[in-house]
């Protein structure tokens, strides 16, 4: 008996040997982010909440519940971006951080249904590239510098908490998207029954907000308002739109572009407004341009096109809610 108790002994530590060689030899340890051969390799983040609480463009987000995606790119530095549901959360974004400007939200997921592109993740950022600048590899998005690039995931799980939005239902046509989204609130489209009119986002403190088809469905008289973001900021919660907090309250209302912008638009991204005067950056961003002399806009507005002025002059793009974009290459309705 005793000789086959001490047997017993030895065959449960060769067992637990065996089991725990077994356990070692399939894990894997997965490295985050997996920038592979990539030039840029060690110049991509993974943003805590902590991390964008102390963001300076995008600490408006730092209530939200965050954590991080799997990033990855191939040795010609295509990158790749996959946010997956966390218990409790279905509706989330994925966001680009800066060093610098305001975040970037280059996905969104919607009841667990991509929505920005018509493919699932992972989201592929063609126009994120790595490229050589003042002496190293950095990041460009759009042919724009990127200065200290973070990802993160950002939950959407506030909509219901933000005031209501309101309309007029003889006016305004408006359908919720995903009806089956009960954490959303407000994410919809709208339309016009006069055809001659387009929906848009009104808020007392901004200009009237022309939103797109979405997804590059160019014949449409649905306007998709798929950036409208609920925020909340610790008690309290706005309606955001790209970056842009709208304050009081929030309605959808039709009305013709030329009474609005005293142009028409030339492409389903709404009106491109040339700017004369500094009169005309009327509650857009206008950073150190306030003294600036304005020359001659030559460029005619479409799809896309170039920004052409006179020697002496450089193209300017001014927005409500980003700052000026300087000597942009090419416009593009995407």
């Amino acid at each position: 008996m005793a000789c086959r108790k001490g047997q017993m002994k030895v065959f449960l530590f060769i067992l637990h040997f065996l089991f725990l060689q077994e356990v070692t030899g399939c894990s894997v340890i997965r490295k985050n982010p997996d920038l592979g051969n990539c030039n840029c390799n060690s110049n991509i983040k993974l943003f805590t909440q902590e991390d964008i609480r102390n963001n300076a463009g995008g600490k408006y987000l730092g209530d939200h519940r965050a954590w991080s995606p799997i990033v990855e790119a191939q040795d010609d530095c295509s990158v790749t971006v996959t946010c997956k549901p966390v218990p409790g959360v279905s509706s989330f974004f994925t966001v680009l951080f800066r060093g610098y400007g305001p975040p970037i939200y280059i996905n969104r997921v919607v009841a667990n249904e991509t929505t920005f592109v018509e493919r699932p993740q992972p989201r592929s950022i063609n126009t994120f590239e790595c490229k050589w600048y003042s002496g190293a590899y950095e990041w460009f998005y759009f042919d724009e510098h990127v200065r200290h690039a973070a990802f993160a995931c950002v939950a959407d799980s506030n909509s219901c908490a933000c005031p209501q939005i309101a309309y007029k239902a003889l006016d305004v046509l408006i359908e919720n998207l995903i009806p089956s989204a009960s954490d959303q609130c407000g994410f919809l489209r709208a339309s016009c029954p006069n055809k001659d009119e387009v929906p848009y986002l009104r808020s007392p403190h901004t200009l009237p907000i022309q939103s797109g088809n979405g997804r590059h469905v160019w014949v449409s008289d649905w306007r998709r308002f798929e950036d409208l973001l609920c925020v909340k900021n610790g008690t309290t919660f706005d309606w955001y739109f790209g970056n842009l907090k709208l304050e009081g309250q929030i309605t959808v209302e039709c009305d013709s572009n030329r009474a609005i912008f005293q142009a028409d638009a030339a492409a389903p991204c709404g009106v491109f407004k040339d700017i004369e005067h500094i009169d005309d950056l009327y509650q857009n961003k206008i950073g150190y341009f306030a003294d600036a002399e304005f020359g001659i806009n030559y460029w005619i507005p479409s799809d896309e096109f170039e920004m052409k002025c006179d020697d002496g002059y450089r193209p300017v793009v001014f927005s409500p809610n980003n700052d000026p974009i300087e000597s942009p290459s090419l416009i593009r309705c995407a």
